[in-house]
């Protein structure tokens, strides 16, 4: 399998080249069956007017951990047995925290110029043209580009173009290097395509309640953090690759 990565330089879509650089760099790392290329759509013309949208706010969230260096005798105490009878009481959990004060989120309302999808996807036809890419191969635009429905990235009616938004992973990961979420969601689009049969079939599949799951839809975008950092595939996903 390969797959082409590429970038346009139109104004406010080019990604910084040294994080598309670093993404190209960091998935060749991988030894495997799919092989990747890098590219380009060099445009030599003004970009059209932009249309303008809010991104909804986003709230950092801090995941603390403790290391044990000594090991620990176990405990003497017995434990006890406890019988539900519903479902409301098994899943209620007891007790309160104290929520820590959550730091300042970006200044709102963030303007932000955006394209409807099959934008994204015409660019991804261009590429192929001007580069003779066979149509087994996978294309995916990195763009810095907003897009009307304002996901992570898509694909195509093709089955097999895709584009990635590149922008505003700050909201989500603070001071994270931005070409490792940008390489996850390349890998989970191709991981998605083996799993099923069809564009349609592929969108019907992703889960609407987050699992901590590589399909996870994440409609709330800071639902990303969970699936991110759980790096993990449900059974039932498993189960259909």
């Amino acid at each position: 399998m390969k797959v082409h990565l590429f970038y346009s330089t139109l104004p406010k879509e080019q990604i910084d080249l040294e994080v598309f650089e670093n993404v190209v760099d960091f998935l060749q790392q991988s030894k495997g069956p799919i092989q990747f290329a890098a590219g380009m759509l060099d445009y030599r013309q003004e970009m059209p007017a932009f249309s303008m949208h809010s991104q909804c706010n986003s709230v950092e969230v801090k995941i603390h951990s403790i290391s044990l260096n000594k090991k620990l005798a176990l405990p003497k105490q017995k434990g006890k047995i406890r019988t539900w009878f519903s479902a409301e009481k098994f899943q209620t959990q007891k007790g309160k925290i104290t929520e820590p004060e959550p730091e300042p989120s970006p200044d709102f309302p963030k303007r932000e110029a955006y394209m409807p999808w099959d934008y994204f996807f015409d660019q991804c036809r261009r590429f192929r043209e001007m580069n003779s890419v066979p149509d087994q191969d996978h294309v995916f635009l990195l763009s810095n580009m907003g897009n009307d429905k304002n996901w992570f990235g898509s694909i195509g009616p093709s089955g097999r173009d895709y584009f990635i938004h590149t922008a505003n992973w700050d909201y989500f990961f603070k001071n994270a290097d931005e070409q490792f979420p940008i390489s996850y969601e390349v890998v989970v689009w191709l991981l998605r395509h083996l799993m099923f049969g069809d564009r349609e079939t592929m969108l019907n599949g992703i889960h609407s309640k987050p699992k901590g799951c590589a399909n996870d839809f994440c409609q709330n975008k800071e639902e990303i953090q969970l699936k991110m950092r759980t790096a993990d595939v449900c059974q039932l996903c498993m189960d259909k690759l």
